[in-house]
């Protein structure tokens, strides 16, 4: 446990978590320049507490099961860039999510997915990259900044998708399938030469707009 202060991973550094860890103060990624600043989940890890996980602005702040197998539960926020699931690790995230300063965050689950009842923010001037499947009929997926949120190929099954902000949802070239889910508000974009599959009852209170030219 971490009842108060700061936990630091410094760059081209690493820490292996296990079991279920409360977090009080911050547990921070700081990577800059070459590397990468790695939390590695051992087995099926939870993160508890009235803290956060913080992340600077570099897309090599990495946050994934060190073998692929386990499963890795946020119950608290985590705000900044780089990268979670990896592409190798099953996630439950119960808080926010939130990309609050400039940079990239990709959020990629492997196969089994990601169970989505919190909050996905892109609330700064940067990016996320939204892949793999993504569920959870009361998990919201928000544009409350400047920035984007590209559905870079992901499966949304359920939920919100919100933009109030200046950003919007982009959809680029690799082809999302929406399923089941309500777009509450704002705009989502399918660029030049992209495409959308969608499935089952969207519910439209905002826009899915069509920018073909050329």
């Amino acid at each position: 446990s971490l009842t108060q202060g700061e936990i630091r991973v410094f760059q081209s550094s690493a820490m292996r978590v296990a079991g279920t860890n409360t977090i009080d103060g911050a547990l921070t990624l700081n990577q800059s320049g070459t590397g990468n600043s790695d939390v590695l989940t051992i087995g099926d890890v939870t993160f508890n507490g009235t803290g956060e996980i913080r992340a600077n602005t570099n897309a090599n702040n990495r946050i994934y099961s060190e073998s692929g197998a386990g499963l890795l539960t946020l119950n608290v926020p985590f705000r900044g860039a780089g990268q979670i699931g990896f592409a190798q690790t099953p996630m439950v995230f119960n808080s926010i999510v939130e990309n609050d300063g400039l940079g990239t965050l990709i959020i990629q689950p492997n196969g089994q997915g990601l169970d989505n009842n919190g909050t996905i923010r892109q609330s700064g001037s940067g990016l996320i990259q939204l892949r793999g499947r993504v569920f959870g009929e009361q998990g919201r997926v928000e544009v409350t900044g400047t920035g984007n949120t590209d559905l870079d190929g992901c499966h949304i099954s359920g939920g919100v998708l919100a933009d109030t902000g200046d950003g919007l949802f982009i959809v680029n070239a690799n082809t999302p399938l929406l399923q089941d889910l309500a777009i509450e508000s704002g705009e989502v974009r399918i660029a030049l030469q992209s495409s959308a599959r969608t499935l089952g009852t969207i519910v439209i209170d905002g826009i899915i707009s069509l920018n073909q030219s050329g």
